[in-house]
């Protein structure tokens, strides 16, 4: 085709345009999920009649007024757990912050399906990642040693010799030999905790574990006592403390996510109830339902026939501001297609640096 032919061709895009039966869409990804959406078959269950919300915060308030009050006795201690584990701001944000499975219904749901499709629940996907879980306690263990106490006596008489950042942890040690002869060895572990590792909120083993200062080589060797023996025996305490941290961070989050796993579920059931009820619907049901819907190989086909039948060019504005699940739906559409060249032509708009999302990730 000529330069020339282009140009005439050019010149009647407009009036072919205005005369094509089949006019230009222009949505947005809501307006977009709600028409398909509502011509989806029946098999999918999707509810006719819905009205839309924009208005989700209030919407969840309302689908929430009688939550508090008649939370199910097991659900109400996994909340106190919470609150008790993070203080009432901090697990309320948990439960309902960006993050929070509210929020997150949509990785939520498709997290729980690809769980399942390993025939795992969401606890044991957990799991994988705290090999320590079913690990027994290591400073549990090591104070059931019988040279626990010797140990712990020898190391108390050299810190107290020793010079003023020695004997930091004194108070805490001796505490800690005197639970350990009443045999209250989870009192005595707790104590431990201080004597061979740092204050911080993220305690770390304190850089003297692997030493001894001038003060202490001056005792030993006053008692008689190899320096080596001690040094080697004071990096057992303090890895023994450093591997029981970890062990009981992993045992925390567990408990935490399960608390978080069983609120937030039946959280979300009581909600979606709720919308049932009122017969409503919010942007965030929309995403979740074409995006159930192109997963479903059982719909999927017919999904994409219509949108074949419907689009040759797409194009999509403001695209930096497409969030994870409207991606995601996308891809899933335009990857069935494979190499077929009749796929749509897609044009996209946007700009990195204005993401409202670049700063959620």
């Amino acid at each position: 085709m000529t330069a020339q032919t282009q140009l005439q061709a050019a010149r009647t895009l407009y009036p072919r345009l205005l005369s094509n039966p089949h006019t230009v869409s222009i949505d947005t990804f809501h307006g977009w999920f709600g028409r398909l959406l509502a011509g989806a078959p029946v098999s999918m269950g999707a509810q006719s009649g819905f009205t839309l919300r924009e208005d989700a915060k209030r919407l969840q308030e309302e689908c929430l007024e009688d939550w508090w009050a008649s939370m199910p006795s097991d659900i109400l201690q996994q909340y106190e757990y919470l609150i008790d584990q993070l203080g009432s701001a901090q697990a309320n944000q948990f439960l309902f912050g960006t993050h929070g499975l509210v929020q997150q219904k949509g990785a939520w749901v498709f997290f729980k399906k690809a769980c399942e499709a390993r025939g795992e629940g969401v606890t044991q996907a957990l799991r994988r990642f705290c090999e320590k879980l079913d690990q027994p306690n290591p400073l549990l263990t090591k104070l059931q040693e019988s040279t626990a106490s010797l140990e712990l006596r020898m190391l108390y008489d050299a810190f107290s010799n020793g010079g003023v950042r020695d004997q930091q942890g004194l108070t805490e040690l001796s505490a800690a030999l005197d639970a350990l002869e009443q045999q209250q060895l989870d009192k005595a572990l707790h104590l431990l905790i201080p004597v061979f590792m740092t204050r911080d909120e993220l305690p770390r083993s304190r850089k003297d574990n692997d030493a001894a200062s001038k003060a202490i080589q001056t005792y030993l060797e006053g008692q008689n006592y190899d320096l080596n023996r001690f040094i080697a025996i004071r990096q057992a305490w303090a890895s023994a403390c450093e591997q029981f941290v970890e062990w009981q961070s992993q045992q925390q989050a567990l408990a935490l996510n399960q608390a978080w796993f069983s609120i937030g579920t039946a959280m979300l059931e009581h909600i979606e109830r709720a919308k049932e009820r009122m017969r409503v619907r919010d942007f965030d049901d929309l995403e979740l339902g074409v995006a159930q819907m192109i997963s479903d190989p059982h719909v999927a086909a017919y999904w994409q026939a219509r949108l074949d039948a419907r689009y040759r060019h797409i194009l999509i504005d403001e695209f930096q501001d497409t969030n994870p699940l409207q991606w995601q739906i996308l891809r899933a559409w335009l990857a069935a297609y494979g190499e077929d060249h009749q796929k749509p032509k897609v044009f996209i708009v946007g700009d990195p640096k204005q993401s409202i999302y670049r700063f959620r990730r």
